[in-house]
């Protein structure tokens, strides 16, 4: 009975195990199948663990997330670049504002100068030249009170002023209004004053006269050890060409010169000596030294600067040049020179004697310019160089210019200087590039 009754239970005991694994294994598919489809857990097991928030509160949850996110990052980003906007067209506008106004200011300020330029060269002509002398006298009779000292002198304040040095530094601008404002009232700095009290209104109410000054072809601008010094406008090249002259004073007849510069003045301003030329008979009295020197100076005071000079083939100016501390750019031709004062001949040599000059010096040029072609150093000779250019010295106190200045009386009329600049058109450009903001205020 045992026997049989043993084997019964163990087949039961296997049947109800393996129902058991197989109702664990279908609960385990089911639970994974809720999962992935979302779905609640019926059975009894997982009922414990149900999540208390359903599916479709996640997913709204998530909606609001994604929209409240959104619409934020769109506010924000609207704000931004409404912001940014708002900011960059200020800035815009303020920009443009303050460029604006800044160019309006320096228009204004570019406009009162030139048109205070135009007054200054205007009264320099109205003081100096003889067909607005009419001009002149209406113009000071309207002005309280009048000048202390008379203005009709044809430009030449300086005559009525005590000699006065020309210190270095001295510009020609600023040396003619201070000795008009000590013509009009002993104050030096009330010069620019009265040039606005004597060119408003002249200039289209005039009593008279001439509309328009026609400059004369040659202005007195001074006086050198009793020498007339002029300015000469070139008769082909006005707008660049100019000469100075020394003249016997009192004796401004054509042909009484006694020496003569040749000078022209670029596009840039840069003035260069072209050539200088002293009466035969007025030779070894310093005159060549002399007229440089006033020159230099008088474009100093005028520029700013000393003049250079184009190429020179003369050795008797090469020589003046070198005497008055120019350098030469090029020296391949050292050459001595020697003046025979008996004959007025210039005798030359290069430096090496046995160099031939006669390809740069051919017989007609050494005719015009009186000059011996010799084979041997002169005696006594000066050594220089020719057919160079040259680079005038440093300015300073004591350069040659103005150690040979010193010895001399020199008288510069500020007026007239100006008024013959006026009218030499690359000079004109230049006249005013040296005055300081406060010169002209």
């Amino acid at each position: 009975m045992m026997q049989v009754i043993i084997p019964i239970v163990l087949i039961t005991i296997i049947i109800s195990s393996q129902t058991s694994y197989v109702h664990t294994f279908n609960t385990y598919i089911t639970t994974y199948t809720n999962c992935v489809n979302k779905r609640p857990i019926h059975s009894s097991i997982h009922s414990s663990i149900q999540p208390s928030i359903q599916p479709s509160t996640i997913e709204d949850d998530r909606a609001n997330h994604t929209t409240d996110h959104t619409t934020d990052h769109t506010t924000d980003h609207t704000t931004d670049h409404t912001t940014d906007h708002t900011t960059d067209h200020t800035t815009d506008h303020t920009t443009d504002h303050t460029t604006d106004h800044t160019t309006d200011h320096t228009t204004d300020h570019t406009t009162d100068h030139t048109t205070l330029q135009s007054d200054i060269l205007y009264t320099s002509q109205l003081l100096s030249y003889k067909c607005a002398e009419t001009n002149l006298l209406a113009s000071l009779s309207t002005i309280n009170p009048p000048p202390l000292l008379p203005l009709n002198v044809r430009g030449q304040l300086e005559r009525n002023l005590p000699p006065q040095p020309l210190p270095q530094g001295t510009t020609l601008v600023s040396s003619f209004l201070s000795n008009l404002g000590l013509s009009y009232n002993s104050t030096p700095s009330s010069g620019l004053s009265f040039v606005r009290l004597l060119s408003s209104g002249s200039r289209y109410k005039l009593h008279g006269g001439c509309t328009s000054f026609a400059p004369p072809k040659r202005t007195l601008v001074g006086v050198v050890d009793g020498w007339d010094v002029a300015l000469l406008r070139d008769r082909l090249d006005v707008g660049s060409r100019l000469s100075m002259l020394l003249s016997d004073e009192g004796d401004r007849a054509k042909g009484k010169k006694v020496a003569r510069l040749l000078a022209e003045i670029d596009n840039e301003g840069t003035v260069y000596i072209r050539g200088l030329e002293v009466k035969q008979e007025m030779r070894g009295k310093g005159l060549a030294t002399l007229i440089t020197a006033v020159f230099c100076k008088f474009c100093n005071m005028a520029f700013g600067y000393y003049p250079k000079t184009v190429v020179i083939n003369k050795p008797g100016i090469c020589a003046t040049l070198e005497k008055m501390g120019f350098e030469a750019n090029f020296k391949k031709f050292p050459v001595y020179v020697k003046v025979d004062r008996d004959t007025g001949t210039t005798l030359m040599c290069h430096r090496n004697h046995v160099v031939d000059l006669g390809p740069q010096f051919p017989h007609a040029v050494c005719r015009a310019q009186n000059i011996e072609l010799v084979r041997n150093h002169p005696e006594g000779g000066k050594l220089i160089h020719v057919l160079s250019s040259f680079e005038p010295p440093e300015i300073s106190e004591c350069d040659p210019v103005e150690r040979r200045l010193q010895e001399a009386d020199v008288t510069v009329f500020t007026a007239r200087s100006v008024a013959f600049m006026a009218t030499v058109e690359n000079a004109r450009d230049r006249l005013f590039a040296n005055e300081g903001e406060e010169a002209l205020r």
